[in-house]
């Protein structure tokens, strides 16, 4: 059994070495049990003490023990450029570092971006995952209202789309312009995304401010894999955007005529609806 005690010497809690949730065998596995099973702050800013002395995380804990517990403010030292470049470049081990500082997980720059948002655009999953652990905000947004998950559904980043989407992250958030995470993905023909997202409840119809649905966004860019998706899924294909087109017509538009087979073959009839009038296809 593991005490832990604050500075006063009031005892806090007591962990045993084994329980049903698994083995505490070092400090790290400690601070991460007491964050996860007694509400106490992210593991980097807690330091355990023995008689006086911090332990290290790799310490190991085979035995009975009584150990002080100090909750740490976060560091107003931190370097945020090297932050953020240690997060674009997907150096787990400099972000880890500075997050023991402690780091405070959600700085941004002077446009709002974290290190969450630059690390899930770029794919790097240690540094999603060390980032997430540290506490960050998974829906907090930028200027333009972009979340990470936004990002990395806009360069198909599936794994770490997943990863935000289990630690809480709301799929049907719509940034400033409205356009959601599925819009992002539609409009860049991440196909796994928008399977992900889909699956994780995303509204298929949602529009942007100007009328915009994921389907139009993937019919305008040629993306047949996604509009095929979409259309399966159950895509309203008659929807028309604020200047009156559907995604058909910015299909035909924009010379997509793989896009435009797809859709006739979605039924025996359908129309160009648009501003300029309506067009018959035949199946």
């Amino acid at each position: 059994m593991i005490c832990i005690r604050l500075l006063s010497g009031d005892e806090l809690v007591k962990v045993p070495l084994q329980s049903a949730s698994g083995e505490v065998k070092d400090v790290k596995g400690l601070q991460q049990c007491l964050h996860q099973l007694h509400g106490m702050p992210p593991r980097f800013r807690q330091r355990m003490l023995l008689h006086g002395q911090i332990l290290d995380d790799a310490t190991k804990l085979d035995s009975p023990m009584e150990l002080e517990l100090v909750l740490l403010p976060y560091s107003e030292a931190l370097d945020t450029e090297r932050f953020m470049s240690a997060a674009l470049r997907g150096s787990a081990v400099e972000v880890e570092s500075m997050l023991e500082h402690p780091a405070d997980p959600d700085v941004a720059t002077d446009r709002g971006i974290t290190a969450l948002m630059t690390a899930a655009q770029q794919g790097h999953m240690e540094v999603v995952r060390l980032l997430l652990e540290a506490g960050a905000h998974v829906d907090k947004a930028n200027d333009a209202g972009g979340t990470a998950a936004m990002l990395a559904s806009l360069k198909g980043c599936t794994e770490v789309a997943r990863m935000l989407l289990e630690a809480g992250a709301h799929v049907n958030l719509a940034d400033n312009a409205g356009r959601t995470a599925l819009a992002y993905a539609s409009a860049n023909g991440q196909v796994a995304v928008a399977r992900l997202l889909l699956e994780a409840g995303a509204h298929i119809d949602s529009a942007s401010n100007d009328g915009f649905t994921a389907l139009m966004w993937a019919s305008r860019k040629g993306h047949i894999e996604v509009v095929r998706l979409l259309l399966e899924a159950g895509a309203s294909i008659g929807k028309v955007n604020n200047a009156g087109r559907t995604a058909l017509t910015m299909a035909f538009r924009h010379g997509h005529e793989q896009v435009v087979r797809l859709f006739v073959k979605a039924g025996p009839y359908i129309e160009l609806a648009g501003s300029e009038g309506a067009t018959a296809l035949p199946a």
